[in-house]
């Protein structure tokens, strides 16, 4: 099976535990994994395989490691206004990517060229190793079209194909497009309800009651009394979104995200200003003291919906994270490159998933906000032993600041009784993970599998939470084995879903097939009984009696056929006789009216 699937598919481990965070309960869930093996041999024969995938290509790490693919996960670059309902999170218009948002991007392309082409095959693109997704919105789509420019540029573009060499193996050729001007690159996303990996947090009614929770904590209700003076400052300058004199603390967002695109768009005189921002004035509307502590609370309100375990918890990033797994472990899989277009909340709550928010702001040296263009990258590196055997597999966190030149490395958990990943002298690698202990760590604190995170977000309406739903017996859900990724029903060109029946199911199944068959059955009868009525009379008209003879005894011929120039008036019957025109009138039955 090649590792390249389906942006809509479901991509599931088996489900070994529902782990969400709740404000009022704390961590919810069955006990660590190794407790339910014990009680559950179904669940410990799934865990085991996807172990045992793992450990055929891992071992202790001891050689060079060789990079073999990258994950990167990037937001948007700059755009247009975008208000948010503080309470739901929808978006109340629509943003599209400025100019200076595709210049963003189009140098995150470049940067990944320079920093990893020489580790990786980068230097042309080709579909069967590099693979672009992106959530369906304007400014996500566009991001991933300009960063692909910067990555591949004109030069470097071509259509790559998968064919067998002469002995029958797999292999890669490119052919160089014949049009005047490269093709452009292709970019995958899925509609916005079914986005469960890169806007779960659109799609989590879990999460959206939560945030109602935040707004009721200490600590909420602390932030926005440190705040109150500027808060009050604001309502002055916007009294609509003022609330008793004061902006709430909960709208801030629409507030500061008109501020800063008027401040972000007007800089150094750019002639997008009057055409992006409806009111240029509002890029000095704040002095810019005002304006780095409004942003500096933004930040830390953003940081708190989006980042912290209390709201977000593992519901915003298990999707996405186990995608990336899967794609990292998956030895068919010949992908090097694969790009996630997204945006702030979903590196803020893969983040979260990771728990590893809070380092996130010590080697940022205090963000706690995603800016345009920043980006999270997985690395997964390989060790190779005899024979070009994968020994190793290993992963890698890095975050890039756009106004960074470098990257920072952000440490990661590992293992049954979670410790840093770290070993080596090397700085560089003091935060790689073992990718089968990550793996253990994953399988212990995220939600494994569509139907757990379906249930722990309360989604009913995305297809992969729907076919969840369908599959299940008596309310409870169906037992994990017929959930598992490593099974036949998950194939390269979507998915085959093995959906289980019972004896009702038969009974109803055979109960509609006899109602259908015998209203068939019917209609001919009908229809046929019609036919019969009709066709009857004209049978009994042909049957016309013996000619009588005239007074010579010669024999009268029957009357010939009347032609349509005959005289209306002189109507002849099948007798040979004149007719008038009232035994005319009469002379038609039901059934001719029927037929």
């Amino acid at each position: 099976m090649h590792g390249r699937d389906s942006v809509d598919s479901i991509h599931s481990l088996s489900p070994v535990r529902s782990v969400f965070f709740s404000p009022l309960s704390g961590w919810q869930g069955s006990e660590f994994p190794a407790n339910m093996i014990q009680r559950n041999p179904i669940v410990s024969t799934q865990i085991l395989v996807f172990l045992l995938l793992l450990s055929v290509t891992t071992n202790v790490a001891s050689a060079e490691q060789k990079l073999r693919q990258i994950h990167v996960i990037t937001r948007h670059g700059s755009r247009t206004m975008l208000p948010k309902d503080p309470d739901s999170l929808l978006e109340k218009e629509g943003a599209t990517l400025t100019p200076l948002g595709q210049l963003q991007l189009f140098s995150v392309g470049e940067w990944l060229r320079q920093e990893y082409g020489s580790a990786i095959d980068l230097q042309y693109y080709n579909p069967s190793i590099h693979l672009l997704e992106s959530s369906n919105l304007d400014r996500t789509l566009s991001s991933a079209n300009a960063l692909a420019l910067g990555l591949f540029p004109e030069s470097q573009r071509a259509t790559g194909i998968m064919v067998e060499d002469g002995d029958n193996e797999p292999t890669f050729a490119l052919m160089t497009s014949p049009l005047e001007t490269a093709p452009a690159i292709p970019v995958f996303s899925t509609n916005e309800d079914n986005d469960v990996h890169l806007r779960a947090f659109r799609n989590c009614p879990t999460f959206q009651d939560n945030l109602q929770l935040l707004y009721e904590t200490n600590v909420w209700k602390q932030l926005e009394s440190n705040n109150e003076a500027l808060l009050r400052k604001l309502a002055a300058i916007f009294p609509l979104y003022a609330e008793e004199g004061k902006v709430p603390l909960k709208g801030i967002w629409n507030i500061y995200d008109a501020l800063n695109v008027a401040v972000t768009e007007c800089s150094e005189n750019r002639t997008t200003c009057e055409a992006l921002v409806p009111l240029p004035s509002l890029a000095t509307a704040l002095s810019g003291q005002d304006f780095a502590a409004l942003e500096l609370v933004t930040h830390q309100v953003e940081h708190l919906k989006y980042a912290e375990t209390e709201t977000a918890g593992n519901l915003l990033g298990s999707n996405l994270l186990w995608k990336i797994l899967e794609r990292a472990s998956d030895e068919e899989d010949n992908g090097v490159f694969y790009l996630y277009s997204a945006h702030a909340p979903t590196i803020l709550g893969l983040l979260s998933t990771l728990q590893a928010a809070g380092d996130f702001i010590s080697v940022t040296r205090g963000e706690r906000f995603v800016d345009y263009g920043d980006a999270l990258v997985f690395e997964v590196y390989e060790e190779l032993g005899a024979g070009g055997v994968t020994k190793t597999l290993s992963l890698k966190l890095k975050y890039k600041s756009l106004a960074q030149s470098n990257s920072v490395s952000i440490p990661l958990k590992q293992g049954v009784n979670p410790e840093p990943c770290g070993g080596g002298d090397d700085d560089d690698f003091t935060s790689i993970c073992d990718l089968e202990e990550f793996t253990l760590w994953s399988l212990q604190h995220t939600l494994i599998g569509m139907e757990h995170w379906c249930e722990a977000c309360g989604n009913v309406y995305s297809d992969v939470c729907l076919r969840a739903k369908y599959l299940t017996e008596d309310g409870k859900p169906i037992s994990d084995v017929d959930w598992n990724r490593f099974d036949d029903r998950e194939v390269t060109n979507g998915i085959q879903m093995n959906i289980p029946t019972d004896s009702s199911n038969e009974n109803d199944a055979l109960i509609l097939a006899a109602t259908f068959l015998g209203g068939l059955l019917a209609g001919l009868f009908i229809m046929m009984l019609i036919g019969f009525l009709c066709v009857l009379p004209r049978i009994r008209n042909k049957e016309v009696p013996s000619p009588p003879s005239d007074k010579d005894g010669l024999s009268i011929p029957p009357p010939a056929e009347v032609a349509t120039e005959s005289a209306p008036s002189n109507n002849i019957d099948n007798r040979g006789e004149l007719a008038n025109d009232d035994d005319a009138s009469h002379s038609t039955t039901g059934t001719d009216h029927l037929c």
